[in-house]
């Protein structure tokens, strides 16, 4: 079993998995109400429905979302470690499904915004989970509008040709939630993603003997499914953002700007802090983008790792001049202020309503690593009886893999920062040093990296690095420059 398998396992338990059981049976139970009493006519389902009829259709929405949950446990399990991110699945494709049925019920099968789906969970929870959890939709729809609805309607071409086309639009949104958009630019760009399914409604309609005005209807409500999404995605968004406390792309990027209070705070106050916290977010966010991770998320989270420094900005390195408040204390309470930060930028970052990921990853980025300066001033005071646990953070160790690459760009350019090696080898050997030292010490232990990512930040690192921290030409002693006209 692999490091990843390790940290899933841990993680994973009987109350996450009870939870997202009753999740999956609540969650079948309304789709199999709906199934039952809105897309069939109730007069109909009085005279036909059975208990078998309606246990049958109940089981069948059961094992629809434990498929869900079983490929989102194989393909995306690192989701499933909190219960919220399966239930906050599950709740979007009920939602969806109940409007696609009222949709479908009073307008048409082509108007059903399947897209809403898409990207609400590209968006709010990641491509990968957003992409399955779509196509589960989509046999959710089918299942149940095939086997009720549209059975007792008569229209099983047509709800199969209205599903198909606007999964085409859903997918192209998919793909557009993975690009670096602006908000507004990526709302317009899935409107004219919904001009995907034309083709494909125009020519099933025509399959289908539709040569009259319903063609244009069809198409037309095509495009109102994409609309229709796009305006529901607003209000959504902010209320799953606010329950589950999850934040989305575009609220990331906002996060980095800085004029945001906290940054505009760390900049005024601390503004050596600020410029490490400017270089450790373009490291991050490269190694993000290395390894397949979140660069949004990781850039943002370095932005605000260090904010706990505001609390004492002169007793840390970058912030003081010709004064170190260090050499008036003893190591022991040195080392408290030292270590305090993680723990006060958690408590900031939270009061000023930041992420929750960011707010975790702010407490852990220093795990349970020693304060090395501190520790070995003390052991020379001590004569060599000073405990290691005192002298180091209190933790925890970094849980997700955004943590991990966090710490390994603040050690890094902090390192870095205070000597440059003057060859690229030595520089190579400098970075694996420090990360494996990292290793060493059991820092990764409870987040779900891997060796291969770890190489792969090492050579992003030795990539990036050298060109932030580039030496500048030497001009010399200044010419002064003679303006001829005044002579």
């Amino acid at each position: 079993m692999n490091q990843t398998k390790k940290v899933l396992a841990r993680k994973w338990n009987w109350k996450v998995f009870l939870l997202s059981q009753i999740a999956v049976i609540l969650c079948a139970g309304v789709v199999s109400v709906v199934t039952i009493f809105l897309i069939s006519s109730i007069e109909a389902e009085l005279q036909k429905a059975s208990a078998t009829t309606v246990v049958g259709i109940v089981l069948s929405n059961v094992l629809l979302f434990e498929t869900l949950y079983i490929t989102l446990f194989i393909f995306d399990p690192e989701k499933l470690t909190k219960t919220s991110q399966f239930v906050l699945v599950s709740l979007v494709i009920t939602i969806t499904f109940v409007f696609s049925s009222v949709v479908y019920r009073y307008c048409s099968p082509f108007a059903m915004p399947i897209q809403l789906c898409a990207i609400l969970l590209c968006i709010l929870v990641g491509m990968k989970t957003g992409t399955i959890s779509v196509f589960n939709l989509v046999f959710i729809i089918l299942v149940n509008l095939v086997l009720r609805g549209a059975y007792l309607r008569n229209d099983i071409i047509t709800i199969t040709a209205a599903v198909v086309g606007n999964l085409l639009s859903g997918i192209a949104m998919i793909y557009l939630a993975s690009k670096h958009f602006t908000r507004i630019k990526f709302l317009l760009y899935c409107l004219l993603a919904g001009l995907s399914c034309i083709p494909y409604i125009i020519v099933l309609s025509i399959s289908m003997g539709i040569a009259d005005i319903t063609l244009l209807f069809n198409v037309l409500w095509g495009l109102f499914s994409s609309a229709i999404s796009i305006v529901f995605y607003f209000p959504f968004v902010i209320l799953f953002e606010a329950i589950f406390n999850t934040t989305d792309d575009f609220r990331l990027d906002e996060l980095c700007r800085l004029d945001q209070p906290l940054l505009k705070r760390l900049a005024s106050e601390a503004p050596g802090t600020f410029n490490h916290s400017l270089v450790v977010g373009n490291l991050a966010e490269s190694c993000a983008i290395a390894i397949g991770e979140n660069s949004r998320l990781a850039k943002a989270a370095a932005y605000y790792h260090d904010v706990g420094k505001l609390k004492a900005p002169i007793y840390f390195i970058e912030n003081q001049s010709n004064y170190n408040p260090h050499d008036e204390l003893i190591p022991e309470v040195s080392v408290s202020m030292i270590t305090s930060h993680t723990m006060f930028g958690e408590i900031l970052n939270k009061q000023y309503r930041l992420p929750k990921a960011i707010c975790r990853i702010s407490l852990e980025h220093h795990g349970t690593s020693p304060v090395g300066y501190f520790y070995q001033k003390a052991l020379l005071l001590t004569e060599g009886t000073a405990s290691k646990s005192n002298f180091s953070y209190q933790g925890p160790k970094p849980s997700s893999k955004i943590s991990a690459i966090i710490m390994i760009a603040d050690t890094v350019e902090a390192a870095t920062r205070a000597y440059m090696p003057p060859t690229k080898e030595e520089f190579v050997q400098r970075i694996n040093s420090l990360i494996d030292e990292k290793l060493n010490l059991g820092q990764f232990d409870e987040c779900p990296i891997t060796m291969e990512d770890l190489t792969v930040i090492k050579n992003t690192i030795v990539n990036v690095l050298p060109s932030i921290h580039h030496s500048r030409v030497s001009y010399g002693e200044a010419v002064t420059v003679t303006d001829e006209s005044n002579e």
